[in-house]
């Protein structure tokens, strides 16, 4: 069985934020601003497509400048 080709994130209680795919990490955000950030635009996407989209920005660095 193949791992799920989709994004993952865990919160974690050092504060940082671990974003995955098939299973392995594929970026970290980090600061409590940035974390933030993150949490707010994922908790306001819909689920599936529109959360994978939100992901798939962070993970390539497409997110504007707070």
């Amino acid at each position: 069985m193949h791992p799920s080709r989709l994004f993952g994130y865990e919160h974690r209680p050092n504060g940082t934020v671990v974003i995955t795919r098939a299973c392995r990490i594929v970026s970290v955000v980090r600061g409590d601003g940035e974390v933030g950030r993150f949490l707010t635009e994922v908790a306001a996407a819909t689920a599936g497509g529109g959360r994978q989209q939100v992901l798939a920005r962070w993970v390539t660095g497409a997110v504007p400048a707070a």
